[in-house]
């Protein structure tokens, strides 16, 4: 297969909102091309992004750009729309996008490439990722926050449910950290096969399941812990079904939320019968944390 490497220019400011436009876009892959320079006083970073080369890719270019410039709109300044385009074969794209991933501590978590090695302290655990097209190395701050938030809710024997689980970091390290039972759901086919792969990796294929679904409803679960690392309209459309999927005091950590859509989520999640725990923020980013009544 050939890939579409495109390359663009933002500003640092920007940075994790361009890679959120790549990444919702379903690129295999985002990395910072070049250091970063300084222009004008703005620091500036080149970020490459890859893409199938398929009867999709102008459409999709098309859209990048549109999404890229509207960024503006949010103050967000210095962001080219101009983007540059190279074509590489299926061992240059790996090759690439490998270089850029490496172990990342979060907590106790370490993620860590299975190409990498990485020497653990006593009380770390490792979390043996090979992404491949799947969206989900760790390095966004949703997937860090979730993180995060799992090693301060999740018990010892918990039941878990990670709605768009991508190449499953949250299942794993649930599952590493005790957890009884895990299932991970996610609609991309490309995901599921990753998470169920780095699932066998790491040894957890008796405590979590993987499987294709769009909705909670498509599995059987009363689960103690619910993760929910994908959009605020999904969260806001799904919020009847992540409650139920809940037992009563179980917890829901949804993620994936930009901050000017946080009360919507807030909103939607208490009219579902859950109150509010917590917000943490990174950045522009949120994670809302909330108990089933």
């Amino acid at each position: 297969m050939r890939w579409a490497e495109v390359t663009l220019v933002t500003s640092s400011e920007a940075a994790d909102a361009v890679t959120d436009i790549l990444l919702s876009e379903r690129c295999g892959g985002v990395a910072s091309a070049d250091p970063s320079s300084r222009v004008n006083g703005q620091v500036k970073q080149n970020l490459a992004a890859y893409f199938p080369v398929d009867e999709r890719l102008p459409a999709t270019l098309d859209r990048i750009k549109g999404r890229v410039e509207s960024l503006s709109d949010f103050g967000f300044s210095g962001n080219s729309p101009e983007l540059t385009v190279k074509f590489v074969e299926d061992e240059d794209w790996a090759t690439a996008w490998k270089s850029f991933f490496k172990p990342l501590v979060v907590g106790k978590i370490v993620v860590k490439p299975t190409w990498e090695d990485f020497n653990p302290k006593l009380e770390q655990i490792i979390v043996e990722l090979d992404p491949g097209m799947a969206f989900g190395t760790g390095n966004h701050p949703t997937t860090q926050m979730c993180l995060k938030a799992v090693q301060t809710y999740l018990h010892f024997g918990d039941t878990m449910l990670d709605v768009g689980t991508g190449s499953g970091i949250l299942a794993i390290a649930a599952a590493l950290l005790g957890a009884l039972k895990v299932i991970g759901i996610d609609i991309d086919s490309i995901a599921v096969k990753a998470a169920i792969e780095n699932v066998k990796t790491n040894g957890v294929e008796k405590i979590v399941e993987i499987t294709e679904a769009d909705s909670p409803t498509a599995v059987d679960i009363s689960a103690d812990l619910v993760t929910a690392n994908i959009v605020a309209s999904t969260i806001i459309s799904m919020r009847e079904s992540l409650c139920a999927a809940l037992k009563p005091g179980g917890i829901l950590i949804a993620s994936g939320i930009i901050d000017e859509r946080r009360s919507e989520v807030e909103n939607a999640i208490q009219s579902a019968g859950m109150s509010l725990i917590e917000t943490i923020c990174e950045g522009e980013w949120v994670t809302v944390i909330a108990r089933k009544n």
